[in-house]
Formats: structure tokens, C-alpha cells, sequence
């Protein structure tokens, strides 16, 4: 397993198609990154942990933009944590 830093100030959220479901994803200078959720049974106190998963060439990739809505995200197709996500990130982190 390797890791990388992320900086996040300086990347841009978007969404993306990955096996015909639209997900939440950054892409920095040098990578995009899928942002899931994942379950670990072995922590009873926190079962999720978020994942950070390289994509090469994620398909349909479309930048989001600041003041995006809650329904406006819904209707690119994110839902559950992707939305939760994307929400947070318009809401919250300054985009470009």
C-alpha cells in the first residue's frame, strides 16, 4: 500500500461516471482521486473509514462550481456519501 499527500485548497472537486454511477472525485495537479467511504468491521467504535482511491481517466469528469445546490447535484446523479460529499465541498472549501 503507498500513500500520497493531498492538497485540497488546490484541487478541483468534480464528478465522474465510474461503472455507470456518478461519483464525487478531486483532481489536483497530478492525480484525480475517487472520495469513498468504506466499512471496517474491526473498529466497533468507528466502523467507516474514507478511501482515497487513484482513477486514470475517469469518464464524464465535469468540474463542480461554488453554490452548487443539494437538488442540482442530485440531478447529475450523486447520492449517499458522493452527495454528502459534494455538498460539503461547495458548501465549505473555496474552489477556484
Amino acid at each position: 500500500m503507498s500513500s500520497i499527500i493531498l492538497n485540497f485548497a488546490e484541487s478541483t472537486p468534480c464528478t465522474f461516471n465510474y461503472h455507470g454511477k456518478i461519483k464525487f472525485g478531486v483532481q489536483t495537479k497530478d492525480i484525480f482521486v475517487w472520495i469513498t467511504r468504506g466499512i471496517n468491521p474491526k473498529n466497533k467504535e468507528n466502523p467507516f473509514q474514507t478511501i482515497c482511491s487513484p482513477i486514470q481517466d475517469p469518464q464524464d469528469k465535469k468540474e463542480l462550481v461554488a453554490g452548487t445546490t443539494k437538488d442540482e447535484l442530485e440531478s447529475m446523479g450523486l447520492h449517499g456519501f458522493s452527495l454528502e460529499m459534494a455538498k460539503q465541498w461547495v458548501d465549505n472549501i473555496k474552489l477556484k
